[in-house]
């Protein structure tokens, strides 16, 4: 099962309540949406019953309600049996937490510039601060709050930034992970990115910090499985999926604001994590999730007696009654706005201390020794992230690693070998300042590559001219696949696309090998069902003989066009009707990449497949020359009276670039040879 979240106790309602990313169903081919929308904002709340059904279908095993509840009342019965027959004081519970922050590259937010998902470390450590005046009911913080029913109890559960990692080394509790994608949706959160960056769910609250394809999405809980008590089934979620989920921008408190941090306006006092991890400890809505007034202690209301019934979710601080007696708007499981949040009752406490001493990845969190200091060391650099991209048009591939320095002393500089396939290894040192904590991304020349399966390899060698002290993060491989152009023998290509009934989620582009985009199309119309799709888009592009192209198809969902909502589909074809290529069944994005090849050697000097950019240049200049005649002999300058000024041969496609910064104003000729035939370019330099 792809998503095991389970939120609102067996149903997965989001940010407390925004709508989940809609998951298309496979039986009625319909995305699973809720109906609830804040008034307010625009906001969806939360998926409810619809999902279930969704999940119930997927995986018949999955806990029921009645079964969690049967689990879960006689051990909240018997806490109680014993809380009034002691006099010894409710233990602190203390949760080592993890906040895994996922992104695409961008820097750390600062002061200066702060619009992406890399959120500060202020920002992300704000948000152990509101946990902790929430669960604790801290005295002159906006937890310890009078409004309404004033039911606000210390639930005694307490929140610490890990200080030791899963290898036992010093951490401040902020994972930064570099996963190369801007956006996620919830079934590609917890395929991917849970399962690779989790930390020991039985040491660490695992929170990761993402920017979520659908914005008005919040965040989201995993509900606690319980414990192996017989008869009751023990299915509440995966281990490696157990966590809590939020938008970057719905992580942290403004109140801390140092001006580093991006916030929803609407969402920005740190309650939307509150909510979800109240959810992660066994909590369920005020209103029980059913559209009925049941009582307070019913099988479809919230199972706790002290918080009066409701029928229906609040989006506002406003007092209002939906059952008997007024509604606890300022319960932190209800959906109103984070200013009037404050309560969590003793009932509710009381279940959440059953979910503590009993339940899977949860009892175990006391004794965790993850929020005590680790082993620290003068220096330490460790390769956190490879990131390679891959273009069918070129012969060679750019890699990126990101390094972190996890030692006390700020590095200077670092000693880097990699290579690919372990073959020709090459080093690279980095110079710069770097203070613990901080990461860099570094940039590695280009590497020939073939097509097929490979795997690129980093390694850490020494850092500022010492010994690296901790070998164990040194290390980091990343497994690729170089795929090949497809050659075609006409200038005239068509492109063939049938959406899917999602067509608003379908665009695509058609660049060249210098990455400009010539042609682009969508979003398209949806169609009424998934059985009468709309016509099929017919496209015909007009291309250069010797050039190559790649045209990219994405779905903004990340469900592709074939899986879901009525089979879609593309289809590439030359002039004669002869396809190439095809697809329809993907992520978020799929790309092809083709050559048009119908010119033989003899005609180098004639391609339209050779230029210059960027023309006029400033600093580099950029020799193209296409795959299908494969790399040049030499490159010759000339000034525009003929005089000779620089030859490079080539022997790789780094060598193709030149850098011009030192010629003087004015026009010169680029002259490219290849098997003794030449091709000669104008340029100018500014």
């Amino acid at each position: 099962m792809k998503i095991c979240t389970l939120i609102c106790f067996f149903t997965l309602c989001l940010s407390y309540g925004q709508q989940i990313t809609p998951v298309k169903n496979n039986s009625s081919n319909k995305p699973v949406k809720s109906t609830k929308i804040n008034p307010e904002n625009g906001y969806s709340r939360c998926l409810t019953t619809e999902y279930e059904e969704f999940l119930r279908a997927k995986n018949p095993q999955r806990l029921s309600p009645a079964q969690f509840e049967n689990w879960i009342a006689p051990i909240i019965a018997t806490q109680k049996e014993n809380s009034k027959n002691s006099r010894t004081q409710q233990v602190v519970f203390n949760i080592p937490v993890v906040i895994h922050v996922i992104h695409n590259g961008d820097p750390i937010n600062t002061s200066a510039s702060h619009t992406g998902e890399n959120i500060s470390y202020a920002q992300a450590a704000s948000q152990i601060t509101v946990l902790n005046q929430d669960f604790r009911r801290m005295l002159g913080t906006p937890g310890n709050g009078s409004t309404g029913y004033n039911l606000g109890v210390d639930c005694e559960i307490n929140f610490v930034l890990a200080q030791k990692d899963e290898n036992g080394i010093l951490t401040n509790g902020v994972d930064r992970v570099n996963m190369g994608q801007t956006s996620w949706s919830v079934e590609d959160i917890d395929a991917i990115v849970k399962p690779q960056t989790q930390w020991d769910p039985t040491k660490y609250l695992n929170m990761w910090v993402v920017r979520l394809s659908d914005e008005t999405l919040l965040g989201y809980a995993q509900f606690p499985s319980n414990s192996t008590l017989g008869g009751i089934n023990t299915n509440g979620g995966l281990a490696n999926s157990d966590g809590v989920v939020a938008s970057y921008n719905a992580f942290g408190t403004i109140a801390a604001n140092d001006g580093t941090f991006e916030m929803n306006q609407s969402y920005n006092l740190g309650r939307t994590m509150t909510h979800e991890v109240g959810h992660w400890l066994g909590l369920i809505h005020i209103w029980g999730d059913d559209a009925t007034c049941t009582g307070n202690n019913s099988t479809s209301g919230d199972y706790v007696t002290d918080t009066p019934d409701s029928n229906i979710e609040n989006y506002t601080c406003v007092t209002v009654s939906h059952c008997i007696g007024n509604d606890m708007i300022e319960n932190y499981m209800d959906y109103t706005n984070d200013a009037c949040m404050n309560t969590f009752t003793a009932g509710q406490k009381a279940r959440m201390v059953a979910v503590m001493t009993n339940s899977l990845r949860r009892k175990e969190l006391p004794s965790s020794t993850a929020g005590t200091p680790g082993t620290a060391y003068t220096y330490d650099a460790k390769v956190t992230n490879i990131a390679i991209t891959v273009d069918g048009c070129k012969t060679t591939f750019s890699p990126s690693i990101t390094i972190e320095n996890r030692g006390t002393t700020t590095l200077t500089t670092v000693s880097i070998t990699y290579s690919l396939d372990n073959i020709s290894p090459k080093t690279y040192t980095w110079t710069g300042s770097l203070p613990q904590y901080a990461t860099t991304d570094i940039n590695l020349s280009a590497i020939a590559s073939t097509a097929g399966a490979h795997i690129f390899y980093a390694t850490i060698n020494t850092v500022n001219n010492q010994t690296d002290l901790n070998a164990t993060n040194n290390d980091l491989s990343k497994a690729f696949t170089q795929e090949s152009s497809f050659n075609v023998t006409t200038t005239t290509v068509k492109l063939d696309l049938q959406c899917d009934r999602d067509g608003t989620e379908t665009t695509w582009t058609l660049k060249n090998s210098a990455g400009s985009t010539l042609y682009s199309g969508g979003p398209y119309k949806d169609s009424p069902t998934s059985i009468i799709l709309n016509p099929v888009e017919n496209i015909t592009f007009a291309l250069t003989n010797g050039e190559c192209y790649t045209f990219t198809i994405y779905d903004s969902f990340g469900d592709g066009i074939a899986t879901n909502g009525g089979k879609g589909s593309y289809i590439l074809k030359d002039a004669n009707g002869v396809q190439f290529a095809s697809g329809g069944v993907f992520t978020f994005s799929e790309s092809k990449s083709f050559l048009i090849a119908t010119l033989g050697i003899q005609d180098f000097e004639a391609s339209e497949g050779i230029y210059v950019y960027p023309n006029p240049s400033k600093g580099i200049l950029n020799v193209k020359v296409s795959n299908y005649f494969g790399l040049p002999d030499s490159l010759t300058i000339s000034s525009s009276l003929g005089q000779i000024i620089y030859t490079k041969k080539v022997s790789a496609e780094e060598d193709l670039s030149i850098n011009t910064s030192s010629l003087s104003n004015g026009v010169y000729f680029i002259t490219v040879l290849k098997d003794n035939k030449k091709k000669t370019l104008r340029f100018i330099k500014e």
